[in-house]
């Protein structure tokens, strides 16, 4: 900042020459004269206004630079805030991964295991009709005809409720029309009175296990011979 805007024009002053004289003698103690020199009211008045001013303009950047650091100090929590946040996240990630990888494995192992065992209660369940089966066997000499067939009559209806509780149904085909989707042609023969194309006999038996085709059933079909045309000039009943 200027120094001489602080004092009086040196117009007005007496001692203008004996300033310049001894500047003119002392270059380098100029400056420092030049600051020894008294202000006048006016000059004080101009540079106090200067100062409040420059005072003004302190406090202002001063609050200005609290403000922002006020601001930098929230950011500052803010990231990290969000930092905690991120690091927590993360680590939920690496547990949910692990957890899902864990998860896949198990049901994977569950399921081989479920395959390769699956039809152990089945068999544990024919077990049973296995038995029934041998005890027959073991008394068929000395049983009755009837009695023996009464055995095999309880086995069989053993079995029956067997297919049933593991929802294996039997096919009733016998006088349905044939479906070659389910049904297998052992032969065809005529069968008067019935339908061309239904069944007629069933030789083995057709499951279904739920709404699954197990196996197809064996079956006999109807073909009845055509019946030969009148010849011609001849009527019918002559």
């Amino acid at each position: 900042m200027c120094y001489e805007e602080y004092y009086e024009d040196e117009t007005e002053s007496g001692e203008n020459a004996a300033a310049e004289s001894a500047a003119e003698a002392k270059p380098g103690d100029a400056k420092q004269d030049f600051r020894r020199r008294p202000l006048s009211p006016k000059a004080m008045k101009r540079r106090l206004r200067i100062l409040e001013k420059e005072l003004q303009e302190d406090n202002r950047k001063l609050a200005e630079a609290q403000e922002l650091a006020k601001e930098a100090e929230a950011l500052k929590s803010k990231v990290s805030e969000l930092e905690e946040k991120v690091a927590e996240l993360t680590s939920q990630r690496q547990y949910d991964l692990a957890e899902a990888d864990n998860y896949k494995k198990r049901a994977l192992r569950e399921r081989s295991e479920l395959l390769r065992y699956n039809g152990e209660k089945v068999l544990r369940d024919l077990l049973e009709v296995a038995d029934n089966f041998e005890r027959a066997v073991s008394h068929a000499e000395s049983a009755s005809k009837e009695s023996l067939l009464e055995g095999l009559v309880m086995i069989k209806n053993g079995l029956a409720k067997l297919l049933e509780k593991n929802e294996v149904k039997i096919m009733n085909c016998e006088g349905e029309k044939f479906d070659p989707n389910v049904h297998e042609a052992l032969t065809m023969c005529p069968a008067p009175g019935k339908e061309d194309g239904t069944v007629l006999a069933v030789n083995q038996q057709g499951y279904f296990f739920k709404d699954h085709l197990l196996r197809p059933a064996k079956v006999v079909v109807v073909k009845n011979p055509e019946e030969s045309a009148p010849a011609a000039g001849e009527t019918k009943g002559e």
